[in-house]
């Protein structure tokens, strides 16, 4: 089965309602986002970016539905 890199999924997202659209959609803005890149590799890159404490919300919660897909 392929396992789909949560960067992508992410990516995946950008019409998603709410704050997990809005990080999907600033995701695809960001030339140095992890396309490739697991769960830790984009919570570094928010923190870099000093993401609001809700875009790390949205990005748990869909840390957590990946999950459940893989």
């Amino acid at each position: 089965m392929f396992e789909q890199s949560f960067g992508s999924y992410l990516l995946s997202k950008k019409r998603a309602p709410g704050r997990l659209g809005d990080l999907a959609q600033a995701a695809a803005r960001d030339p140095q986002f992890p396309r490739d890149g697991r769960p830790e590799d984009v919570a570094r890159l928010l923190r870099h970016h000093r993401a609001l404490p809700e875009f790390h919300e949205a990005m748990e919660d869909a840390v957590t539905e990946w999950q459940m897909l893989n």
